[in-house]
C-alpha cells in the first residue's frame, strides 16, 4: 500500500510517468483486485501503448484470474509475439488454454517451451496435465516426476526469480505450495492411470 502511495504521488507530480499505472495495476492485481488493476493497467495502455510492453502480460494476468479468457488470451499472445523466448508468458498462456478446456492448445504451447526448457518445472506440469486431459497418463506422470524432482531441489531464492513482482518474504510458502501442487497431480495421475 506504501509503494501505491508513491506510484499515486509520482503521478500527480508527473502524469507521463512511464510505468507508474502499469505498478500501480500491479499492486492492485497482487492484492486481489481485479477490477481496479484492470482500470489502471488500461490506463497505463491509453497513456503509454507499447511503449512498456509488459503491460500487455500484466492484463493477461489480471483477465485470467478475473476468468476473462478472452482478453488473457489476446494480451498474452500479444506479448509473445513481442518476446516469444519467454516462458513465463507462454506458460501463462497455455494455463489460459488450459482452464478453457483447450488441452490440445494448452499440450502445443508448452511442448514448444519445453524444447528450450525441457525442466522447467512449471512448464512441465502444465504440459503433464494437459497430456493426462488428453488421455496420456505415462507420459503426465513421467513429466510431474521430474517437475517433482526438479522443485525438491529448488530454493526460495530460485523460486522468486520466477515471481519477481511478489513479496520475497511469501517465497517459502510460495515454494510448498508448488511442490503440494505437483504431489497433488501425481497422485491424481497414479491413481486413475491404475483404473485404466
Amino acid at each position: 500500500r506504501l509503494a501505491d502511495v508513491f506510484f499515486q504521488t509520482a503521478i500527480s507530480i508527473d502524469p507521463n510517468v512511464p510505468d507508474a499505472w502499469h505498478q500501480r495495476a500491479r499492486i492492485s492485481f497482487l492484492q486481489g483486485d481485479f477490477d481496479t488493476a484492470m482500470t489502471q493497467i488500461n490506463t497505463q495502455l491509453e497513456l503509454h501503448g507499447d511503449s512498456f510492453m509488459a503491460s500487455y502480460y500484466i492484463r493477461g494476468l489480471i483477465a485470467g484470474y478475473d476468468k476473462k479468457y478472452s482478453i488473457a488470451e489476446k494480451d498474452f499472445s500479444r506479448f509473445l509475439e513481442w518476446n516469444p523466448r519467454n516462458w513465463a508468458a507462454a506458460n501463462d498462456l497455455a494455463w489460459i488454454y488450459f482452464a478453457q478446456g483447450k488441452f490440445k492448445e494448452a499440450e502445443r504451447q508448452t511442448r514448444d517451451i519445453l524444447q528450450s526448457s525441457p525442466m522447467n518445472p512449471w512448464v512441465l506440469t502444465t504440459h503433464a496435465m494437459s497430456m493426462y486431459n488428453l488421455g496420456d497418463s505415462k507420459t503426465a506422470l513421467s513429466e510431474l516426476l521430474s517437475a517433482k524432482e526438479v522443485v525438491g531441489k529448488m530454493n526460495e531464492w530460485q523460486w522468486s526469480i520466477a515471481y519477481p513482482g511478489n513479496d520475497p518474504a511469501i517465497a517459502a510458502e510460495g515454494l510448498a505450495e508448488f511442490r503440494k501442487t505437483i504431489e497433488k497431480n501425481i497422485e491424481l495421475v497414479h491413481s486413475n492411470s491404475i483404473t485404466e
